[in-house]
């Protein structure tokens, strides 16, 4: 979605209408996308793209040009490229039974290889309360955490079985 306010500016004139031009990144030729104005005012101040999933990892390029009764302005040429959701993890992450003893629980994990062309900021751990019940963040949920092994040494009690998945953040 682009949102936008009037210009701070407008030289003594009020906008009278808005247009959106948009480049898709194949041809890098600017296309008006959707203009507004209703009796001579400019009502226009957000517009919603969708792109399809194909479109994940192009850069797209979008203008605003303000227009009055003296002229049009553009404004500055914005650039985004298009994310989309990461891929879940390959597989569950596995104890390390080298390490996993009754009071504490050593786990490891898959780099996660499709950021989704957004960069893996932190791998969540999250562990259940070993009853079946919710999951809380054990590491890289308030911080950020990018190993690929961890050591459960809180809340860990003997005999009891805890399950623990992970989840990437970006």
């Amino acid at each position: 979605m682009f949102r936008w306010r009037e210009p701070a500016e407008d030289g003594g004139c009020p906008i009278q209408s808005y247009e959106l031009y948009l480049d898709e990144g194949a041809s890098g030729v600017f296309v008006k996308t959707d203009s507004a104005q209703l009796d001579n005012r400019a009502y226009l101040r957000e517009h919603r793209v969708l792109f399809n999933s194909t479109q994940s990892g192009k850069t797209f390029r979008y203008k605003l040009k303000a227009l009055n009764e003296i002229g049009d302005t553009d404004s500055v040429i914005k650039a985004q490229i298009l994310a989309s959701a990461p891929s879940a993890p390959l597989s569950a992450p596995v104890s390390d039974p080298l390490v996993t003893t009754v009071d504490r629980i050593k786990v490891s994990w898959q780099i996660i290889t499709d950021d989704g062309f957004s960069e893996i900021l932190s791998y969540s751990l999250e562990m259940d309360d070993g009853s079946g019940g919710d999951f809380a963040s054990v590491i890289g949920e308030s911080s950020p955490y990018l190993l690929q092994d961890y050591t459960v040494t809180e809340n860990v009690n003997k005999g009891t079985l805890y399950r623990l998945r992970y989840r990437s953040l970006n």
